[in-house]
């Protein structure tokens, strides 16, 4: 499965929801209101409180990312040597 934006994908199954719904009162075909329903239901997606929340959650997440990693103390340093590595690792059963 691939993997889809969540947000693209409620807005386009609202919009057209909507252009069907115009279709229906107005006559013609449901593409003529089709982008129109996508502006409409794109803004209502946006505004959502639990859309802007994931937003902001993703922001932290992606600035937590950015920060450069950080120093080792000498004691954790003994530690990050390929030999421990490999001991500890060989030790386990």
């Amino acid at each position: 499965m691939s993997r889809l934006n969540p947000k693209a994908s409620l807005s386009m199954k609202a919009a057209w929801d909507l252009a069907r719904k115009g279709q229906r009162i107005y006559g013609g075909t449901t593409r003529q209101y089709l982008a129109e329903a996508l502006r409409q239901s794109w803004a209502e997606v946006k505004g959502s409180p639990v859309t802007k929340a994931a937003d902001e959650l993703r922001a932290m997440i992606r600035a937590n990312r950015e920060k450069p990693p950080v120093a080792l103390t000498p004691y954790l340093a003994q530690f990050s040597n390929r030999t421990h590595r490999r001991i500890w690792a060989d030790s386990r059963l």
